[in-house]
């Protein structure tokens, strides 16, 4: 169930976050409600406010009417330090962005994104590496430039908040509520 107690997305758009350390990943459901699509990845300030801000305006450009947010819970489904981190940062964002915020259980999303992309838990790079190299390209792999290192986390971050949000809007489809 939403903050607002109305737990109906159909057409409507929907944003997902995936609030990470160094990147925010986004994806944003198509105008019907239906489907998520990865849209890339907010890189982190260092001031949730400046963040947020572009959140907003984010909102504002792209006609959202709800934004969900990934929230790490426990595998046991209780509120750890980063699930209880994820709600206070919500608190912060829901007076900004003008829109119901809620969380929505996101455990196993990252696993469940980089599975999605073939990856088996590394980054492109480095699965093809060692799909065609062995363990020793698979130990070059290591040794990339932090810039790609950092593309790619913000890449994974977006799958999992379409993972985050595609389960959000499917529980919401089914009548089960969402959240």
């Amino acid at each position: 169930m939403s903050a607002t107690g109305d737990s109906s997305v159909t057409g409507s758009r929907v944003l997902a976050l995936d609030l990470g350390s160094k990147w925010i990943g986004l994806a944003i459901s198509n105008s019907e409600g239906s489907v998520a699509v990865p849209r890339g990845a907010l890189r982190r300030s260092g001031l949730r406010t400046r963040d947020h801000a572009e959140l907003a305006r984010m909102v504002n450009e792209d006609g959202v009417r709800r934004v969900v947010v990934g929230l790490p819970l426990s595998m046991d489904g209780t509120v750890g330090a980063a699930a209880q981190s994820a709600l206070d940062e919500m608190a912060e964002m829901s007076a900004v962005l003008g829109v119901p915020v809620e969380p929505h259980d996101e455990r196993l999303s990252t696993v469940s994104a980089s599975r999605s992309a073939g990856l088996g838990g590394y980054g492109a790079a480095e699965g093809s590496r060692r799909q065609r190299g062995g363990a020793a390209a698979g130990r070059r792999a290591g040794r990339r430039s932090a810039s790609r290192t950092e593309r790619d986390s913000g890449q994974r971050d977006s799958r999992a908040a379409a993972v985050v949000l595609q389960s959000y809007l499917d529980l919401a489809g089914s009548g089960g509520g969402a959240g």
